[in-house]
């Protein structure tokens, strides 16, 4: 909270000389590194949400997989009047 007077000359003389010396921190700690927020979008294009829809299956081993599932799967219902 601020204080409930006028600082006095001493303590903004005070303040002055440590915006002056660039405001650092008098607790002496480091702390953490700063946080680079730089985006590489060359390399963000490349994450797998961004990449075109690839048509399956697409090898040999796919359609093999593709057909044991259809022996056990079926398609839900058509909903006629639904949402």
């Amino acid at each position: 909270m601020p204080p409930a007077g006028k600082l006095s000359d001493e303590q903004i003389a005070d303040f002055s000389e440590w915006i002056r010396m660039g405001a650092p921190d008098p607790r002496g700690d480091e702390g953490p590194a700063p946080v680079n927020k730089g985006i590489d979008f060359a390399q963000a294009r490349k994450f797998w949400a961004f990449q075109p829809v690839k048509r399956w299956p697409s090898s040999s081993i796919d359609g093999f997989i593709l057909a044991k599932l259809e022996e056990n799967l079926a398609p839900a219902a058509r909903l006629i009047n639904g949402p």
